[in-house]
Order: C-alpha cells, then structure tokens, then sequence
C-alpha cells in the first residue's frame, strides 16, 4: 500500500449513485473504498450469536483485504462487540495493530452485565483514539487505568468556509424579516432542543420577531412537536425536516446565532465532540452549546461563544437575547470562531496529524 493511502471497509446501502459518487472522490484521494455486506445492522453483545455466518464472512473478508492491500494497520472507526469479536481470530493470524476511534457515547456509564467482556475486549486492541479529552477521560475510567492520550478531532469540510449572501440564504427558508437562533443534526433528547423551546416564550418577550429553525430527523421529534404546541410556538419554531448536503451551508448562513445546548443524559448518553459546532463557526456563526460532553472544546467559552449550564434556562435565555441583540459581539465571535476552525481543524490538517499520531503509536 503506498505510503498516506488507505482502503475503507464499510457497509453497502443507501442510494448507489450517491455512494459512487463518495467513492470516487475517496479513490482521488489515494482511498479504495470496499463496500460489503457483511456487516449487520445490529452490532451488540449478541451480535455473532445471532449472525453467525456474517460474522464468519466479514472475518474472512476482511482478511482477504488486509493481505491483498497489504495493510499496515487496522482502525476500527466505531467501537461495537462485532468488530472487537472479530479481533480475538485475526490477531492469532495477522501481526498487525488494530486500533479503534471512539466517539464518547459508544462508551458504558452505566453497570451491565456485558460491560467485563466490552472491557476485555477493548483491551485487546494496540491503541485508542478518541475524538476529544472528555471521550479519553471517560474511556480511561471504564478501563480503570492511564492510557496514551491520542486524539483524532473530527474535521470541518472547506465548503462551510465559504462566503454567501445572509439575505438570499434567509429568503431560500423563509426567514427574511426574522430574527434567526438555529439548531442542524439528528433529533436526540441529549442536543437539548428541547430546552430551547422551553426558552421561547422568555425569548420572545425581548425579541418579538425571533425564530427557532431545527433541521434535521430523528426519534424525538415527535416530543419536540408535542412541545412546541403546548407552548403555542407554531408560528416561532420551525421544523425544516432533512437538510441536504447541497443547502446545509446555506441554513447555517440563514441563521444569526447556532444553539444546541446539549446534555449529559442518565443513561451517559452525550455529545462527544459536536463537529456542528465547529461547521457553525467555519459558517461565521457564534455558537451556544451545553458545558457537558466534548462541547467544552469544540467551543472556546466566551470566544467563539458560549458553553451554558443546559439545565439553567435563564443563562441560555441571557446568551441568546444577548447575541441577538449584540450584532457587533456576535460577528466578533463569528468572525474569531472561523479563524479557530481555519487554523485547527480543517480535515487536511487533522489527517496528517492522524498519520503522524499513528506513526508514533503504532
């Protein structure tokens, strides 16, 4: 395999000319992409039980791979007990370094039964990446002991640097003559939406004319509906459904402050690292997120906008009528934020330092 290059494995599913499309641009980029179908939706502790032949299957496969590509080393980018199975045989054959990158909610906060042999496991691998201090700090307590801190920050496409008409993005939603707070991304209780719209009506108060824009699908929408019409706010939230790749730059141009104040839930169930934060500030947006989970470091408190406590209503009411209300302020940390992102965390950067980290590592 040539020095920088690499083969993905992944599922086949979705829309092909779409997916070909991906491809392509993966195979300028020195990336062969193999798409199989040995991989089962469900992933979990009885995973192999219930797929038995799959999980024969994608070992062999995968293997297959790793010889004729000549990999150098294995990086699983989702932590399941499917793919750590798989490590127990191919380790007794291959002489290679697996290693997998972990996102935080993949992570047990909460005592099961299953959690000593995700431990035993986990411990089989050569090297952990996580995507932020607080993913690393929380895989260190479920482990119980120190391990190298490597980090692989997720990226900021260049597309969302980009430079568009505020006005003709507000018209494209509907928005021209209002005041725009905004949330993109799937629809789980942990982003906190919910808490935005139980702010509203304080909102409202100060600024007649705001509006609350969700993009996005998900499990929650039906209680962020119920809610919206206990409150009567139907003429102040609008859900805008599925934002496709093509207008998602457009909706962050449309909106004047990003505001997801996500949450750590009972379950553990958080933000890990909230790359939408950082597309929110590459967009020229300032961002209001939760002090909990990996928000803490996608934003940088006070300069690319705030970090509130999610379960105090009247401090994301305060940031949000002040940003609002503070153009001057707001394009500030609009303005600081996409430096950030530009300096730090465009994907080329990130990449190299990847390869670097594994370099040192492996």
């Amino acid at each position: 395999m040539l020095p920088g290059s690499c083969v993905v494995l992944t599922r086949k599913q979705g829309d092909e000319k779409e997916t070909d499309k991906i491809d392509d641009k993966l195979g300028l980029k020195q990336q062969k992409v193999y798409r199989v179908t040995e991989i089962p939706e469900d992933l979990n502790v009885f995973s192999i039980v219930k797929h038995p032949l799959l999980f024969f299957s994608f070992c062999t496969t995968l293997f297959k791979i790793i010889k004729k590509e000549h990999i150098s080393h294995v990086i699983f980018a989702h932590s399941s007990f499917f793919y750590f199975f798989s490590l127990l045989p191919l380790k007794l054959v291959l002489h290679l370094p697996f290693i997998c990158i972990f996102h935080g909610e993949d992570i047990p906060v909460i005592n099961l039964k299953s959690n000593g042999l995700f431990r035993w496991l986990i411990n089989r691998l050569d090297a952990y990446a996580c995507n932020s201090l607080f993913t690393h700090n929380r895989l260190q307590e479920f482990l119980g002991k120190k391990i190298p801190e490597f980090i692989a920050y997720p990226g900021v496409e260049e597309k969302f640097f980009q430079h568009m008409d505020k006005n003709e993005c507000k018209k494209q939603f509907g928005v021209s003559d209002r005041k725009v707070m905004y949330t993109v991304g799937r629809l789980d209780k942990r982003k906190g939406h919910d808490l935005v719209i139980r702010a509203m009506p304080e909102i409202i108060k100060k600024i007649p004319d705001v509006i609350y824009l969700i993009g996005g699908t998900g499990p929650y929408l039906p209680q962020l509906k119920s809610l919206v019409e206990e409150h009567h706010l139907q003429d102040y939230v609008k859900f805008c459904g599925f934002i496709a790749d093509k207008d998602i730059c457009a909706f962050h141009h449309c909106g004047d402050v990003f505001v997801m104040p996500n949450r750590i839930l009972d379950d553990g169930d958080t933000e890990g690292f909230g790359i939408v934060f950082l597309e929110a500030s590459a967009s020229s947006r300032p961002a209001i997120g939760g002090s909990a989970g990996g928000a803490i470091e996608a934003i940088e408190d006070g300069v690319t906008g705030y970090n509130v406590n999610p379960y105090k209503t009247e401090e994301l009411v305060e940031k949000i009528i002040y940003l609002l209300t503070n153009t001057d302020k707001a394009k500030a940390m609009g303005k600081d934020g996409k430096k950030r992102v530009w300096e730090n965390f465009r994907w080329n950067m990130l990449a190299a330092k990847l390869e670097n980290e594994l370099t040192r590592y492996v």
